[in-house]
């Protein structure tokens, strides 16, 4: 075998590569890879051992022969180190980027810090500390600040100062010459935590020229000057305002050149053009305000007991126990005991115990409530003024007087005293005046205690429609004087209703004469019953008595040859006179579909020629006939006749010729 110092070096040693040894037991050589060798090195009892933690970098543990866990770990990212121990540094430490000690640090040579440095807690230097300029300072030196950095300037302060004081009271120079110290009139007030929770001003002495304030919980202030007339100033920054409350205990000026003799408060100028005072939320009114809640934008004067104003803005409650409540925005109540709740906004409350509530109503309340214990519920547009009424119609309700009751769907309307009107879903237009009425749909009802029981039964077809209007005597119980029906209105059948009068049924009206009648009771110029005639008394003592008056008034017409006109619907007489030369004149008849039972009278004058040249054709339009004939001539003076509409033709019921 050659030396092996003739063998080259190869410094890059591999893992498969052979190294020559001698086995132990046997003496004999052989060949060992570098893997194996490393193996053996780190896992013999013989060679290094031990244990240690991940990413704890290890030491040699006291027999020098194992390795194990140092006070220095490395975080998992390898961006950092933690050191559980002290760390002692003999020689220089650099370090480049921001150092965090949680704990003291002492250093006992010199140290220079090249960038910022914060000091959290207690920073003692027990050596020289050097200035930007790397000086030291002289004794008596103070470290100042340049705006940049730091240097050590002298200090100007000299003096001694002596004197006594006593704890937490702010000290002032007694003796100012003297340098002397000692307390003031100003006192601070700790709390166990050693925060300031008050300052107290306040002189020695009952010098009524003193200054007394203290400031904190719960403290006051107290301007006194002495001179009679004089009144305390309060300013502050523009703008600025006081977040809590002011109290004054006599009078208040506020934006005055002087104070004020009269009146506690006393606001504004009156050469100002501005509003004197404005209030931007609640305001209350009132030397007794027990119980008061008022919100938004709106106001309570009175006596301001249990008012209360509460979900609705720019309300006003006047007097004593009202309330507006529950978005009822723009109302008002005035008076005792008024409650405005549940969406009755822009409505009004005067008076004593009204209530106006717009639950289930079908929009906002709008309604006037004047009185008192009147009740308006889920009605909307509505007036009452009187009391205890109750209305709780739809909308369009009008009670005037006492004790009316409302209901139904809308536009009902009592005047008076208990009156009743209807009250079905879809009742409305009910008109009552008087008291102790009953109303119905589609009535009007005067006087007092109506019999409802007792109108007429309707028969459309033969065009007897529905009551209207009626006039009530009724004294200890209800009775009608007069009931009027409907007209003019199609209903059953296609029939227009004809308006009637009715009369009630009682013997006691039926008289053979005046004379019968004025002894029967019946007034001159009153209605009595004849069999089946209306008369009225005229107190005529004729056998017989009056068969009434008529006076009808004609419409004139002046006839001419080829001519024509027609029969006014307002008239019931025609009155003809003749012009110029013979010839035929037409006058023409309405339609009679539209004037049934209607009976229409023409009649000529003497001014038609004494023989038959001057004709006049009455003649039917629409396709109506007159007699079964398209006209009916007549051609003399003083000639006339009367026709009658079945309501589907014109049939002549007298015929007169002279």
């Amino acid at each position: 075998m050659a030396r092996i110092s003739s063998y080259p070096t190869d410094s890059t040693i591999q893992d498969k590569d052979s190294w020559i040894g001698t086995e132990s037991t046997n003496r004999v050589t052989r060949n060992f890879t570098a893997e194996d060798v490393a193996n053996y090195v780190v896992t013999s009892t013989s060679g290094v051992t031990g244990s240690g933690t991940l990413n704890t970098i290890p030491l040699w543990t006291p027999d020098g022969a194992k390795l194990g866990d140092s006070i220095i770990t490395q975080s998992a990212s390898g961006q950092g180190l933690t050191i559980t121990g002290q760390l002692d540094v003999t020689e220089d430490f650099n370090v480049s980027g921001s150092t965090e000690l949680i704990g003291s640090l002492t250093v006992q040579g010199e140290s220079s810090f090249n960038d910022d440095v914060t000091f959290e807690s207690v920073a003692n230097f027990k050596n020289a500390v050097y200035d930007q300029f790397s000086n030291q300072g002289t004794a008596g030196q103070v470290l100042s600040s340049t705006g940049t950095n730091v240097k050590w300037v002298d200090n100007t302060a000299t003096g001694t100062v002596t004197g006594t004081g006593t704890t937490n009271i702010l000290p002032i120079w007694t003796d100012g010459p003297n340098s002397v110290l000692g307390d003031s009139g100003i006192t601070q007030t700790l709390n166990a935590n050693n925060k300031i929770t008050n300052i107290t001003l306040a002189t020695n002495g009952a010098d009524p020229n003193s200054l007394s304030a203290s400031f904190g919980t719960g403290g006051s202030v107290r301007f006194t000057t002495g001179a009679a007339g004089e009144f305390m100033r309060l300013t502050t920054e523009v703008d600025g305002f006081y977040k809590s409350r002011f109290r004054f205990q006599n009078k208040v000026t506020v934006d005055r050149d002087s104070s004020s003799v009269g009146p506690s408060l006393d606001v504004g100028d009156s050469n100002h053009t501005y509003a004197a005072a404005w209030f931007r939320n609640g305001v209350v009114l009132s030397n007794n305000p027990s119980g008061v809640q008022v919100d938004n934008t709106s106001m309570v004067i009175g006596a301001g007991n249990n008012d209360v104003v509460t979900g609705s803005d720019n309300c006003l409650a006047v007097g004593n126990n009202n309330q507006i409540l529950s978005d009822s925005d723009n109302s008002l109540a005035v008076g005792q005991g008024n409650i405005i709740r549940n969406n009755s906004d822009n409505s009004f409350a005067i008076g004593q115990n009204n209530i106006i509530d717009g639950t289930a109503a079908a929009q906002s309340v709008k309604s006037q409530v004047l009185g008192f214990q009147n009740n308006l519920t889920g009605s909307f547009s509505s007036f009452i003024a009187g009391g205890q009424n109750t209305v709780t119609t739809n909308q369009n309700a009008v009670a005037l007087g006492f004790s009316h009751i409302l209901a139904g769907d809308d536009s009902m309307f009592a005047f008076g005293e208990n009156n009743t009107g209807p009250s079905g879903a879809n009742d409305n237009n009910s008109f009552m005046i008087g008291g102790n009425l009953t109303g119905v749909d589609g009535n009007m009802v005067l006087g007092f205690r109506n019999d409802v029981s007792s109108y007429p039964t309707t028969d459309y077809s033969n065009g007897l429609g529905n009551t209207k209007f009626v006039v009530s005597v009724g004294t200890v119980t209800s009775s009608n004087a007069m009931i009027i029906t409907e007209g003019g209105v199609t209903r059953g059948g296609g029939i227009t209703q004809v308006p009637r009068i009715i009369l009630p049924q009682q013997e006691t009206l039926e008289f053979t004469s005046d004379a019968d009648a004025t002894t029967g009771g019946i007034p001159t110029g009153g209605l009595y019953r004849n069999g089946n005639d209306l008369k009225i008394n005229f107190n005529e003592t004729a056998a017989g008595g009056n068969e009434g008056l008529a006076y009808l008034t004609p419409q004139l017409l002046t006839a001419s040859a080829t001519g024509s006109g027609t029969v006014d619907p307002n008239y019931n007489l025609v009155l003809l006179s003749w012009t110029g030369g013979s010839g035929v004149y037409t006058l023409n008849l309405p339609l009679a579909s539209a004037n049934t039972n209607r009976l229409i009278r023409i009649t000529t004058n003497g001014t038609l020629s004494g023989g038959a040249g001057d004709k006049i054709d009455i003649t039917a339009t629409g396709g109506d006939t007159i007699d079964g004939a398209a006209s009916f001539q007549i051609s003399k003076q003083y000639e006339g006749l009367a026709i009658y509409s079945t309501g589907s033709e014109w049939i002549i019921v007298q015929a007169k010729a002279h």
